[in-house]
């Protein structure tokens, strides 16, 4: 591939998918006021499933065809905290 032609997926988009997760989860507890609040959030929640998988398999052509810019993404303290934080929060809950 064109190796000076930068690939349009920083690690900060995995932010994306865990908003709305978190968006699901409210509509999720406002199940009790709203009747129509349990198909939303299981809209949202799928939408935030179909994202999460879209970027990691674009990660995995990133690593694939642009290797030089993820070892360049990690070697930046700044970024890589921040991806590793993103990656590693919704694995604690």
């Amino acid at each position: 591939m064109n190796s000076t032609k930068t690939f349009p997926l920083p690690t900060g988009y995995f932010g994306i998918p865990l908003g709305l997760a978190a968006l699901s989860l409210a509509w999720l507890h406002l199940e009790n006021h709203f009747p129509v609040a349990r198909t939303i959030s299981d809209v949202i929640g799928i939408i935030a499933s179909a994202i999460w998988i879209l970027f990691i398999l674009m990660y995995a052509y990133k690593l694939r065809y642009y290797s030089d810019e993820v070892r360049s993404e990690y070697h930046c303290p700044v970024r890589f905290f921040l991806s590793l934080h993103s990656f590693l929060s919704p694995q604690c809950l």
